[in-house]
């Protein structure tokens, strides 16, 4: 809670709601397999949401300030940050891929629904949902005729939609998994036959893997929970985090890096995961994962310095003095 006495609020005392985002400084990093890390040689700041564009050339990010929320394109070898969204209200940048496009999420009526953007910013972005519910993009299926959509229909009932272009003049969206568990991060194979996600059906969260775009079988692929998975670029590994209820040296909590291997095919198996390294810090509510993997298996990560800040709202008592004083 904050008090503030307002100048235009001279006689009555109102609440007044401010969005507020993330204010500490984070720095991106390569993770090796190992867990070995290595800063990218760009400035620290308030980063979320890494993902690599499809030539591994590009890294689109947001970056959380306070009442500010934008989309920017960093160019890996050359270390600059251009501007790719402009309205204050723009996060989760996903490309498509051809690279050509970029999947957003744009609070442009306050609620925040999916809208495209020209990649090298040659025109404005295109909302292509229309939703009362906070929706985020997610993943293409290889082809770009599909994108997965998260909706938060309240705080305990995630849904995870479907966007498909190809149906009617101008696309339309459907459910995919539409239940009474909280169903996650829905990330489609690099070969577009399977789906992975995380869902609390068992009792917690953990991965599940079903075949796209039927949905006609389900197999759970983690043990002891699992949250945001990650296909390699190659299909052949399926990644995950598992949160260890542990705090780590910092005070925050740490989160395993799982990975499991996967062989594709009509019946596709799957080995039992394996922990690959220890990290702290993991934020993980938001409909896409909050790292990414190159070609060659790095990960592309984030790290966070000093104390984390993650205020969505902020309530605002004006002219609390005259409230005092009446009572």
């Amino acid at each position: 809670l904050v008090l503030a006495s307002g100048p235009d609020q001279a006689t009555k005392a109102t609440w007044k709601d401010e969005r507020i985002y993330w204010r500490e400084e984070r720095i991106l990093v390569w993770v090796d397999r190992a867990g070995n890390t290595e800063p990218l040689p760009v400035s620290p700041g308030p980063y979320v949401f890494p993902n690599i564009s499809p030539d591994g050339k590009k890294l689109a990010v947001s970056v959380f300030r306070e009442k500010v929320v934008e989309n920017w394109i960093l160019d890996i070898e050359r270390g600059i940050f251009s501007r790719l969204t402009e309205s204050g209200s723009d996060h989760i940048p996903i490309w498509s891929p051809d690279g050509k496009q970029i999947a957003i999420s744009s609070a442009v009526d306050e609620t925040f629904n999916v809208f495209l953007q020209p990649s090298d910013g040659s025109g404005p972005p295109v909302r292509i949902t229309r939703s009362a519910y906070h929706q985020d993009p997610v993943s293409w299926s290889p082809d770009g005729r599909y994108l997965t959509v998260i909706e938060f229909a309240s705080t305990i009932q995630f849904d995870i939609l479907l966007y498909d272009f190809a149906a009617g003049q101008e696309g339309e969206i459907r459910p995919l998994l539409k239940t009474k568990f909280l169903e996650n991060h829905p990330m489609i194979s690099p070969d577009g036959t399977l789906i992975a996600y995380t869902s609390n059906r068992s009792g917690t969260p953990e991965i599940f893997v079903s075949s796209f775009p039927e949905m006609t079988s389900t197999v759970q692929v983690s043990v002891d929970g699992g949250s945001d998975p990650l296909w390699s670029r190659d299909g052949r590994e399926l990644y995950f985090w598992r949160w260890t209820r542990l705090l780590g040296a910092d005070n925050h909590e740490t989160f395993d890096m799982m990975a499991l291997e996967v062989e594709p095919g009509p019946e596709p198996s799957f080995s039992k995961p394996e922990k690959l390294f220890n990290r702290s810090w993991v934020y993980h509510l938001a409909g896409h994962a909050n790292y990414d993997i190159t070609d060659d298996g790095r990960f592309i990560m984030i790290d966070y310095k000093g104390e984390a800040l993650s205020i969505s709202r902020l309530r605002v008592m004006l002219n609390w003095l005259e409230s005092v004083k009446k009572n």
